[in-house]
């Protein structure tokens, strides 16, 4: 019996496809569960940090330069410096998960919140001082990682059984049961 070429080669082509689209999804669901819920758990481990009075030392905003994005958006640049255990600290985060962005209007708030000079509250990790940041909240990033990596999953596991469902109605139609 001969195999016509073709088959093997669609064959192929079809496993080869069937591959990328796991290993690729399976990479976004383990990275975007990761990353999602090591966020979370980054947000609620912040509820133990240790407090320090602090002092802004510089506060500004910048905007973030993207041709092909239409609307505007700026970056808060701060740095701010406190004391722990006698030790001298420089931070530079708004928030735990990074610098804050957004829209003007919500970067010129942030500045008239943190005036320049003024006394702030600083929260830092007492196992890593040098860790540490203005306000205790984090965005909603973690939960669009999250949302990637349950999306991916559900998309692994449409595959492997559409697989299933396939090559189990085939196997039934080569070898009839009963």
């Amino acid at each position: 019996m001969k195999v016509d070429p073709r088959v093997i080669l669609t064959s192929s082509i079809f496993w080869m496809g069937v591959v990328m689209l796991v290993l690729v999804f399976g990479f976004l669901a383990i990275g975007g569960l990761y990353f999602g819920f090591r966020d979370i758990r980054v947000k609620y481990d912040i509820g133990n940090w240790k407090v320090a009075d602090g002092r802004i030392l510089d506060i500004g905003y910048k905007e973030i330069a993207n041709p092909e994005y239409p609307i505007k958006e700026f970056r808060i640049n701060m740095s701010y410096e406190y004391v722990v255990n006698s030790e001298y600290y420089i931070g530079h985060y708004y928030t735990i998960d990074g610098s804050a962005e957004g829209t003007k209007e919500n970067m010129e708030s942030i500045v008239k919140k943190f005036p320049k000079h003024s006394s702030v509250t600083v929260y830092y990790d007492p196992q890593r001082p040098g860790d540490s940041c203005l306000v205790r909240d984090i965005t909603w990033k973690p939960y669009i990682f999250i949302g990637f990596g349950l999306f991916s999953s559900w998309v692994i596991f449409r595959i492997f059984k559409g697989l299933r469902e396939f090559y189990g109605k085939r196997w039934e139609r080569i070898i009839p049961t009963g």
